[in-house]
């Protein structure tokens, strides 16, 4: 909050001492790092990620900067300072919100999307842009599964989570697993166990590390989302043969493909007679878990794949 405070000020206020002087705490605000350990990896954050850059580029020396999910603001900051030094900068378009950024004037080296859709809008717009799907590390989700509910990952408005309770009461033989992908604020937990008591089809599952026992139930995936990305639970589900119902969003229709359907997220209609085929129909739902795992498994998304993508591309810009 003291960041963005100082960020607005900075912006308004006129040139003069004062305005230097906002300047300064505002770059010393959040800069402190700390080094996490993930995945045996060792990881630098910092509560303002680009006032710890000047810092992570004098400590690590980087041959290019990879920048992904960011605000606009910390984009146009970070471009800065990488021009500054002379370093090759790669902007990674993971969600449809990141394509501002490219309004502020802050153009990177290259360009990078994670779906064929957002890739082909930048380069309408006239930017060179690379499509490199995301790595997904489907070991740790892979297992067997029961097929016994209906699965729906961070129940949020943007994540479909309206479509997610009509289903739920329209279809009450069908149970529902609301699954927490990251904390909610108290505010929203609440309002979700409030609707969880009120329908008695419906389970809340706090978060927790991604494990096998994330699908372990799971009959199908239920992606009703509103914004244009690609979700991992996508590639993910359907790794374990889990067919996926999504919206007919561009990403999405293709980060489904055949291994699931795709409809507006206006209608419930299609939703529902869609998801009590899935439970009625053995010989179709048996079609669909073919579909599932066999997109699921095409070469174009597996690790080894998109890392050798990236690793030409950072070479590239390297040397």
């Amino acid at each position: 909050m003291a960041y963005a405070k100082l960020s607005d000020l900075s912006v308004q206020m006129p040139e003069g001492a004062w305005r230097r002087i906002v300047v300064r705490l505002r770059d010393a605000v959040g800069r402190k790092t700390r080094f996490l350990e993930v995945d045996g990896l060792r990881h630098r954050a910092a509560p303002v990620l680009e006032n710890a850059l000047l810092g992570a580029i004098r400590d690590f020396a980087p041959d290019v900067v990879i920048v992904s999910s960011v605000d606009r603001w910390a984009w146009r900051r970070i471009s800065d300072a990488c021009n500054a030094q002379r370093i090759p900068t790669i902007l990674y378009i993971r969600e449809e919100s990141s394509l501002k950024h490219l309004a502020t004037g802050a153009l990177p080296t290259r360009l990078v999307a994670n779906t064929p859709s957002l890739a082909h809008r930048l380069r309408a717009d006239g930017h060179r842009c690379d499509f490199i799907p995301s790595v997904v590390d489907l070991t740790r989700v892979s297992g067997e599964t029961s097929r016994t509910t209906a699965l729906a990952i961070n129940p949020t408005f943007i994540k479909g989570a309206d479509v997610i309770w009509r289903l739920a009461e329209m279809l009450p033989s069908i149970p529902f697993v609301l699954q927490e992908a990251w904390p909610l604020d108290p505010a929203e937990r609440a309002k979700v166990a409030q609707r969880c008591d009120q329908l008695s089809n419906v389970e809340f599952r706090h978060a927790q590390p991604p494990g096998p026992d994330l699908y372990s139930d799971a009959r199908v995936l239920l992606a009703p989302y509103r914004v244009d990305s690609r979700p991992r639970v996508v590639l993910e589900a359907q790794a374990n043969g889990i067919p996926v119902l999504g919206s007919d969003l561009p990403a999405l229709v293709e980060a489904i493909g055949l291994g699931g359907l795709t409809m507006p997220v206006a209608n419930t209609g299609p939703w529902v007679d869609a998801l009590q085929r899935l439970w009625d129909d053995d010989g179709y739902y048996a079609s669909l878990v073919a579909a599932a795992r066999l997109h699921g498994q095409r070469p174009e998304v597996s690790a080894p794949v998109v890392t050798d993508l990236i690793e030409a591309l950072l070479t590239e810009l390297a040397s």
